[in-house]
């Protein structure tokens, strides 16, 4: 290190005897009015250039004579970037590390939120699967519900018909039953008459022997139809009882 700075300032100043001999020539080569004009410029020289080559003059000096120090500042100056190049390949590791770390931990909640993601789908799965399996199960009940009240729609529909079949079986009856009994009042009807007639054109006498035989409301209808003369001298040659009775019915009485 100590060997570069040496030959730094040595190429240095033979740079600077190199410009002090090119100035020397040009000054040579330069025409008289130049090189008049370019002394009195020199002897009017500029302030604040005079004064940074002075600075710097004093500089070279003290660095020269504090070579020590100097070094020791450039060293810290060639230090310091080697540090901060460490200093900033450590940062970048330590942000890759970071950044990893960072990957890793977002991977891993990625993952936690995917399976908390999918045990909540599954625990959404699971109770869809158990409403839908109350609702077919529902469903089914309903089904056969419907089922069950088909069939006994089926079977009322069918006691129907049979009901009505013998309903109409019994109605067939009673007109059958009414015709006969039209027929057998008919029947009745001619029979009384020819009843009528025959007490009629018999002595009272001979038809009080026989009315008094007869059933009381037979009795009662045959006197009923007669005429009133024939069926009075019925009646009085009945006993009094008999008469009676007959009388009662005839008039609808009843006895208490």
């Amino acid at each position: 290190m100590n060997h570069s700075y040496k030959d730094f300032f040595k190429a240095a100043k033979q740079a600077k005897s190199q410009n002090h001999k090119k100035k020397s020539i040009v000054k040579n080569n330069m025409p008289l009015n130049k090189v008049k004009k370019s002394r009195q410029k020199k002897l009017f020289p500029p302030i604040i250039p005079s004064l940074v080559y002075i600075i710097c003059f004093l500089l070279l000096g003290w660095g020269y004579l504090n070579i020590d120090e100097v070094l020791n500042f450039i060293n810290k100056i060639e230090v310091t970037p080697m540090q901060s190049i460490v200093a900033a390949e450590k940062n970048a590791a330590k942000n890759t590390s970071d950044k990893e770390s960072e990957k890793a931990i977002n991977a891993d909640q990625t993952k936690e939120s995917n399976s908390e993601k999918l045990e909540k789908q599954n625990q959404f799965n699971s109770e869809d699967i158990r409403h839908f399996s109350k609702l077919n199960d529902r469903k089914k009940e309903l089904d056969q519900r419907e089922k069950e009240l088909n069939e006994l729609e089926r079977e009322l529909h069918e006691q129907r018909k049979v009901i009505e079949a013998r309903i109409q079986k019994l109605e067939d009856i009673r007109k059958q039953i009414g015709q006969v009994l039209r027929e057998k009042v008919e029947v009745d009807e001619e029979r009384v008459k020819k009843l009528v007639e025959f007490y009629s054109n018999m002595k009272p006498q001979n038809a009080a022997k026989i009315v008094a035989t007869l059933n009381e409301d037979l009795a009662v209808e045959i006197l009923g139809r007669m005429k009133k003369k024939n069926a009075a001298d019925i009646l009085n040659l009945l006993s009094p009882d008999k008469a009676q009775v007959l009388t009662e019915k005839f008039a609808g009485y009843k006895r208490r």
